[in-house]
């Protein structure tokens, strides 16, 4: 899983900079990059046990519409931290307020 999702990475950079290119935008730049942190209760196992989580996320903006994301959950029951890596794509963003006019 983790040699697919490298692969995967390596064969999108000439997309990615050709979009950077077109965007007059450089491929690496702090300002692509977002980090937050979340809390859930999750429902896990059979007996769909609640469990309490906290986490920490990052994503990194490819283009306008692909972000690449991971970051970490803690699981306060099974006190385990699980990774997560993905590929996150923009479905709908909502719409610009429309200017009123005088």
């Amino acid at each position: 899983m983790k040699k697919t999702a490298i692969l995967l990475a390596l064969l999108a950079l000439p997309l990615l900079q050709q979009q950077a290119q077109a965007a007059n935008a450089p491929i690496l730049a702090l300002s692509r990059l977002s980090i937050g942190a979340g809390a859930q209760l999750a429902w896990t196992g059979a007996a769909q046990e609640q469990e309490p989580q906290v986490g920490l996320y990052g994503a990194y903006n490819l283009t306008p519409h692909v972000s690449l994301s991971g970051g970490g959950v803690y699981s306060f029951k099974s006190e385990k931290v699980e990774p997560i890596l993905g590929v996150r794509v923009l479905l709908w963003k909502g719409a610009a307020p429309v200017a009123k006019a005088n």
